[in-house]
């Protein structure tokens, strides 16, 4: 998929986490992104495009605090000021709602494209270069739109050649309510999001226990979280186990998701103690998982408070692709376009402009052999060879390793 300069012992031209694409990796991406746009396209969502530096302030904004350390940041040599490569598209959508849609009717539909630079260690593999593929559905806060970013985002897989993927459902109101309840500080908050998201059921009873002045009856129900997860009927025994603690709204709605994804022949899990983007997300989220995947191919969710960093208060939901993680599950692209031998004449040239105006991929070669053309063919991914004979006549040949197979063509 990628090639590192590493070619002749010599250092590397590219820093750690960032990556080249070849053909026909490359392809395979933009080919993704363009089932994502013809998708996105037909439910209405309209494109718009951010720049890749702002200044470093608009940045952290939108970013929580914790994560302000993933900036690359660098002095803008014309002003002086600091600048900073973007981290997340989202937070870029919410400052340009604010500042230039504030007056166009709600909701608004966004797609987007592009690539984020994140400052972060590359020990366990991760890229620092990560392309970001998503919606955005701004302005409504109902469950409508929660499950049209859902059915969107299933569309969307599918199109991409997901044909079994596993919704995981969790929503992030649990956790906030109940740390709420409990009354933990941001410290002790921090802590316990750690342990969740190890599902370290022992020592996360043994923090809140030793936490003075902390509600026992919200403490237990935090440390339940640890163990529910599971398929969608764990919704029901959480609403047993968590009764209480004013949580009825958020079952419904997790209920309502699980349920449709269901209808629509989807796999469904639920992980009640997911605390992945709980300094962004306020509501419903979602990852989704494929066969043959390492990690996720695609999360989201609801986040109703990053619209008021950049401005007013304004509910939103959204989600984004994992590219290259997709483009990883695509098998070897299909053979296809065409290599011309050509000989300089009219007739050849015709016959090449006729191709193209077809909507084939012609590539021409000159004042080679047709063996060559043929070898060039195989290893460029090209499907056919086109070759003039003596008489001005035209002989289609076969690109693959068999020799130089004749078919009939003219």
């Amino acid at each position: 998929m990628d090639s590192r300069d590493s070619a002749g012992g010599k250092a590397s031209a590219l820093p750690p986490g960032v990556s080249d694409f070849t053909p026909p990796g490359a392809g395979v991406i933009l080919d993704l992104q363009a089932r994502f746009a013809a998708v996105s396209r037909r439910w209405g969502y309209q494109p718009v495009i951010t720049p890749m530096l702002e200044t470093a302030a608009s940045v952290e904004q939108g970013m929580p605090e914790s994560r302000r350390d993933q900036l690359f940041r660098l002095v803008d040599p014309l002003d002086g000021r600091v600048a900073a490569l973007r981290p997340d598209i989202t937070p870029q959508i919410a400052r340009m709602v604010a500042q230039r849609m504030a007056h166009l009717p709600r909701p608004l539909r966004l797609s987007y494209e592009g690539r984020v630079m994140r400052h972060r260690s590359v020990d366990h593999g991760e890229p620092r270069e990560i392309f970001q593929t998503g919606v955005e559905l701004v302005g409504d806060g109902g469950i409508q739109a929660d499950l049209e970013i859902i059915e969107l985002a299933l569309e969307t897989l599918r199109a991409c050649g997901v044909a079994k993927p596993v919704f995981d459902l969790s929503h992030m109101g649990i956790v906030r309510e109940l740390a709420r309840r409990a009354g933990l500080s941001p410290e002790v908050q921090a802590r316990v999001w750690s342990m969740l998201k190890r599902k370290n059921q022992a020592n996360l009873r043994e923090l809140l226990d030793a936490q003075p002045g902390v509600d026992a009856g919200a403490a237990a129900m935090l440390t339940a979280l640890t163990g529910l997860h599971g398929d969608a009927p764990v919704i029901g025994r959480a609403e047993r186990i968590l009764a209480g603690a004013g949580l009825q709204e958020i079952f419904a709605q997790l209920r309502a998701l699980a349920r449709r994804l269901i209808k629509l022949g989807v796999e469904v899990s639920v992980d009640l103690g997911e605390v992945r983007g709980v300094e962004y997300y306020t509501g419903p989220t979602f990852r989704v998982y494929a066969h043959g995947a390492s990690h996720a191919v695609a999360s989201g969710g609801r986040y109703d408070r990053l619209m008021g960093v950049y401005g007013k208060d304004e509910p939103a939901v959204g989600f984004a692709l994992e590219m290259v993680s997709l483009a990883l599950l695509q098998g070897p692209p299909a053979k296809s376009g065409v290599v011309v031998v050509s000989d300089g004449g009219d007739h050849m040239w015709a016959t090449i402009q006729r191709l193209r105006d077809q909507g084939e991929s012609v590539a021409v070669l000159h004042g080679v052999e047709p063996a060559a053309a043929q070898r060039y063919a195989v290893r460029h991914g090209f499907s056919l060879v086109i070759v003039p004979g003596p008489n001005g006549e035209v002989s289609n040949l076969a690109a693959d390793d068999s020799g130089m197979e004749k078919h009939p063509g003219g």
